[in-house]
């Protein structure tokens, strides 16, 4: 199986203030290219998760994500942040990095398979620095490139 990403989704040096707004501006950025729907639904479903569990895996990653039926196509955001935040994550590092997914119901399965490919990932020596160096988006893509989804 093989993972797009794009550089319209991708975002370098982002300035974010809190959790919960950085959330809202990747959720109203994946509206504003209808990858969503325009309504709070979409929102409100990453923000309960965030409330219940945080999405901050460790090590200054963060991947929110839902299968609802307001989204209309499967996309990863990836956000690289100016500094990192407070993001409540199993090990309280703050958070540089976020994948923010997007899923339509019909692709569930696949929507596992890309979690879990992204935390392998993000796990091996060295790929969490190259993230939160890059300073192009083509270079981004590059490394992105290399997440492996195995079918």
């Amino acid at each position: 199986m093989e993972i797009l990403f794009a550089e319209e989704f991708i975002r370098l040096k982002y300035p974010a203030v809190d959790k919960k707004s950085l959330l809202q501006e990747m959720v109203s950025d994946l509206q504003d290219k209808n990858v969503v729907a325009a309504d709070e639904e979409f929102f409100n479903q990453i923000w309960k998760r965030e409330s219940i569990m945080s999405t901050g895996i460790g090590r200054n990653i963060a991947i929110p994500h839902s299968c609802h039926e307001n989204a209309f196509k499967f996309v990863i955001s990836v956000w690289q942040l100016a500094e990192p935040i407070p993001f409540g994550s199993i090990d309280d590092k703050p958070v540089a990095i976020v994948f923010l997914i997007a899923v339509p119901r019909d692709l569930q399965d696949r929507y596992m398979k890309v979690l879990s490919a992204i935390s392998n990932f993000v796990r091996q020596p060295g790929n969490i620095d190259k993230l939160r160096s890059v300073s192009t988006k083509p270079e981004m893509i590059k490394l992105l490139t290399q997440i492996n989804i195995k079918d």
